[in-house]
């Protein structure tokens, strides 16, 4: 990479989320009279509540161009050492880098670690799938071909059954307790999605309406919290009752979609044309 190029990569990703993330902060905190915690949370020092997972966002976009200079020596080397590289980096920092290694101020201002290897899954995925894209095999093996599909499909119930304990009368979230597995998992997932895309899941995942809800995700991700309580304090003013589970998510989802679709239009467009990103 030039200067130039990480530069580019740089205002792009910023551009992603910084626009609409400051614009939350000024009015969950600033308006409240918390500058404090406004100017803590912009400049990523705490993430508290669902704003934990923007310090690690912003600190793996600075860490990934480091990461990759040793990497690419590898791939110099062969082009099995890079995924090789990542996959070991990967394991090594799920079973070590804890928060004594590093760490971030979370929910209560807790130390929470830094989940790596969750990004370098990721980024692992890309790369098999840029592979396998690049090298086809030759002779094609249909059975492998055919067995993207329902790898995907096992992959997503899976993470329905037992992302947590609910079902099971467990409150125990096991994907936070076990990120690193399920950062794995995620990334397999997408992985099996991209090497089949003519495949049920990915047509399913391209409906017309769950693209929209990806185009505005960041809104909804940003917002769902104040947008959840306002819909609990209406349903308990008026009927005396909170609602819980699946009739609160799909009314907060149902909230949500509109201002999300409001700050996509105003703030998220504009930032992703200005840095050059589509």
């Amino acid at each position: 990479w030039s200067l130039r190029e990480l530069g580019a990569y740089l205002l792009r990703r910023f551009a992603r989320i910084l626009p609409l993330y400051w614009t939350f902060l000024f009015v969950a905190f600033a308006l409240t009279n918390r500058l404090d915690e406004a100017l803590l949370h912009a400049l990523f020092v705490v993430g508290t509540g669902h704003l934990w997972a923007i310090p690690q966002e912003i600190l793996f976009y600075l860490l990934l161009p480091l990461l990759m200079l040793p990497l690419a020596a590898c791939n110099r080397i062969g082009r099995w050492w890079l995924p090789l590289a990542l996959g070991a980096l990967m394991l090594l920092w799920n079973r070590f880098g804890g928060t004594g290694a590093v760490w971030l101020l979370g929910m209560d201002f807790a130390r929470m670690e830094f989940f790596l290897g969750v990004f370098l899954a990721g980024v692992l995925a890309a790369f098999a799938h840029e592979y396998l894209e690049a090298v086809p095999q030759r002779p094609p093996n249909p059975f492998l071909a055919r067995l993207w599909s329902p790898l995907g499909l096992v992959l997503l119930v899976f993470f329905l059954l037992f992302s947590t304990g609910r079902l099971y009368g467990d409150a125990l979230v096991l994907s936070q307790r076990y990120f690193g597995v399920y950062g794995a998992l995620a990334a397999l997932l997408v992985l099996s999605c991209a090497r089949a895309p003519a495949g049920p899941l990915p047509r399913l995942l391209t409906w017309p309406p769950l693209r929209r809800l990806g185009l505005i995700s960041l809104g909804l991700y940003l917002l769902h919290p104040l947008v959840k309580t306002l819909v609990d304090s209406l349903i308990s003013h008026y009927t005396g009752r909170h609602l819980h589970g699946l009739p609160l998510f799909l009314l907060t989802l149902a909230g949500t979609s509109l201002p999300a679709a409001w700050t996509h239009a105003s703030i998220e467009r504009p930032a992703a044309a200005a840095s050059g990103r589509r």
